[in-house]
C-alpha cells in the first residue's frame, strides 16, 4: 500500500484474508503457513514480539522443512526431529509453545482444516525450577566480586545501578537524565530500549510504567552519574561519547567477568533477580519488592511505608 492509514490496513487485512480462504489445506506447506500466521501478527503485536517469533518459526522451519505440507505433520515425527536437534527440553517445549500457536492460529481462520495432531504434542520433562533458580540470582558477596574485576566505567556503573533498582537492562539503557526525579527520590520507568530494533519503545507491558525509589545507596550512584554525565552533552543516562550504550557489548563483558569472579555467566536480568532476593533477605515485604519491580497501585501511605524501609537498605554490605 501506498499508505498507512486505518483504510489502506482494513483493505490489506482483507486482501490477505483472501489469501487464506484460497488456500488449499491439503496443499498449504509449512512455509507458507508461517508466513501467513506472521503477516497477520504484524499489526498486532510489538516489533520485537514479533520479531522473537520470526527467529523462532524460522528455526522450527529449519527443522522440520518449509517444503513440509503440513496435512502430512504427525505428532511422533515432530517430537523425533526436535528430540534430533540435541536441544535442552527446556527449548524443544519452546518449540512446541511457538508451533502450536502458529498451528491454532492457522486452524481458526481456516488456513488448515485438522490440527488434532498438536493435543499429542505434550512438553518434555524440563529441570526442576528449585535447580534452574540457583543460577539465577547473585549472593551480595558475588555481586561485589563481579563489581570488584570492572575496570570499564560506564560496565561497573550500570551493573550497580540495575542490582541497586531491579531494573530491565532496557529499561536502564533508555533512562534520561531527566527521568531521574532527585527532589522525590524516584526513577521515572516510561519506556524501554528495544534491542532487536534499536529504538526506544513502550515497556514490556503496560503495568511496567512505574516510579522506582531510590534507597541512600542509589541515590548516591544516580547522583553520581548526574555529575559525571554533565561533561557528556548527552542527555542519555549511559552513554559512551554521547550514544547510548550497546546492549550485546555490555552482555559480553558482564558475561566474561562474571566467569572471571564466580566460576559462571550470568545476564543482565539476573542483577534484576538479584535485587529482589537481597531485598527479601533484608526482611522487605513480597509486595513491596513487587511493586517496586511492576506497577502495583497502593495506597499513598503504604507507598510512604515501604519507601521509609527501603530507604536504608544495603545491597551492598
Amino acid at each position: 500500500m501506498e499508505k498507512n492509514t486505518k483504510q489502506t490496513q482494513k483493505l490489506a487485512y482483507e486482501i490477505l484474508r483472501s489469501k487464506m480462504y484460497t488456500s488449499d489445506p491439503t496443499t498449504i506447506t509449512l512455509g507458507e503457513l508461517f508466513d501467513i500466521y506472521l503477516e497477520a501478527q504484524k499489526p498486532l503485536v510489538k516489533a520485537s514480539t514479533w520479531e522473537r517469533n520470526k527467529v523462532s518459526l524460522g528455526t522450527i522451519k529449519s527443522i522440520l522443512g518449509e517444503n513440509t505440507k503440513v496435512e502430512k505433520l504427525t505428532a511422533g515425527w515432530i517430537r523425533q526431529r526436535f528430540l534430533a536437534t540435541g536441544k535442552s527440553n527446556g527449548t524443544i517445549n519452546e518449540f512446541f509453545t511457538r508451533f502450536k500457536a502458529a498451528i491454532r492460529w492457522a486452524y481458526k481462520n481456516d488456513v488448515i482444516d485438522d490440527i488434532r495432531f498438536i493435543d499429542k504434542l505434550d512438553n518434555l520433562k524440563d529441570t526442576p525450577h528449585a535447580v534452574k533458580i540457583q543460577d539465577k540470582y547473585l549472593e551480595s558477596e558475588e555481586l561485589s566480586a563481579i563489581l570488584d574485576t570492572m575496570q570499564h566505567q560506564v560496565w561497573f556503573d550500570l551493573t550497580l545501578f540495575l542490582a541497586l533498582s531491579g531494573l530491565r537492562i532496557g529499561e536502564a539503557i533508555a533512562l534520561k537524565r531527566s527521568d531521574l526525579d532527585m527532589v522525590n527520590r524516584e526513577i521515572i520507568v516510561d519506556k524501554t530500549y528495544d534491542t532487536t530494533h534499536d529504538l526506544i519503545t513502550t515497556p514490556k507491558t503496560y503495568a511496567s510504567e512505574r516510579r522506582v525509589y531510590m534507597q541512600d545507596e542509589l541515590y548516591d550512584l544516580c547522583q553520581e552519574l548526574l555529575d559525571a554525565k554533565i561533561l557528556s552533552f548527552s542527555d542519555i543516562l549511559f552513554n559512551n561519547f554521547g550514544e547510548r550504550v550497546s546492549y550485546n557489548s555490555y552482555r559480553a563483558y558482564l558475561r566474561r567477568h562474571s566467569e572471571k569472579a564466580i566460576g559462571r555467566p550470568i545476564t543482565p536480568h539476573v542483577l534484576r533477580h538479584t535485587h529482589a532476593s537481597l531485598l527479601m533477605e533484608q526482611g522487605m515485604e513480597m509486595d513491596a519488592i513487587a511493586a517496586r519491580q511492576i506497577y502495583v497501585h497502593v495506597t499513598k501511605k503504604l507507598e510512604e511505608k515501604w519507601n521509609s524501609q527501603l530507604k536504608e537498605v544495603s545491597i551492598l554490605r
